[in-house]
């Protein structure tokens, strides 16, 4: 497993990351892997904190400013959504 690097993270990576993850959850949805709301879909960036899909979120129709941002500990990073 390759060490984590804790390196800051900038405010741009975590929108292209959100946005990567919302779009990967809507392809896991048309290609029969997710249905509706179940399942949860997550990214950890360089910095250790979590991008996650939402519980009880259509992945369908996901989008980037849906995305939630952790810490490891479940904990919220800001109230800041990702455009």
């Amino acid at each position: 497993m390759t060490p984590l690097l804790r390196e800051p993270v900038r405010d741009t990576e975590v929108a292209e990351q959100a946005a990567a993850l919302a779009a990967c959850s809507r392809r896991l949805h048309a290609r029969g892997l997710l249905a509706g709301a179940e399942g949860n879909c997550s990214v950890r960036l360089r910095d250790g904190t979590l991008l996650v899909t939402p519980s009880g979120a259509d992945k369908a129709s996901l989008t980037a400013p849906q995305v939630l941002r952790r810490h490891a500990d479940g904990t919220e990073v800001s109230q800041r959504r990702h455009r």
